[in-house]
């Protein structure tokens, strides 16, 4: 009594309905064929011909304006990506020329405070010998 409900989907099935018949038929006649001018007058030809020109010119010219639009963008990109281009080559040459003055900054206080130390030990080495001449003559800073 309580049997489940199973949706069954039945196909309409003609008696005169022959699948390979249709088949062969269709593999016949697959080629489309373009519309037909013969069967036109020259009324109908010329209002034809003006209707694709028509639709052809205004083609032409949308694909024109959009090359136009296209060429303008790719030309005012390159001018923004050059002014990037130098911004950013003047940032390098000036963080360059700090980099640059920053080491040789660095080897002047290291020279600096070499001479210091040197000039602090050679005194300390003064004071515990007995020495009591100047420090600076025994420093030879060539």
């Amino acid at each position: 009594m309580n049997e489940p409900k199973v949706a069954v989907l039945r196909h309409y099935a003609s008696p005169y309905y022959d699948p390979q018949k249709a088949h062969e038929y269709y593999m016949r006649t697959r080629e489309l064929k373009g519309r037909s001018t013969t069967s036109l007058n020259d009324e109908g030809k010329k209002i034809w011909s003006y209707t694709k020109n028509n639709i052809k010119s205004e083609k032409t010219a949308k694909i024109k304006e959009e090359q136009e639009k296209r060429d303008q963008k790719i030309t005012e990109l390159r001018a923004k990506a050059d002014a990037t281009k130098k911004q950013i080559s003047s940032r390098l040459k000036e963080l360059n020329e700090a980099l640059t003055q920053n080491a040789s900054d660095r080897k002047k206080s290291i020279a600096t405070d070499f001479c210091f130390v040197r000039f602090r030990i050679v005194s300390k080495l003064c004071n515990l010998c007995g020495s009591f001449s100047n420090p600076l003559r025994s420093l030879s800073l060539g």
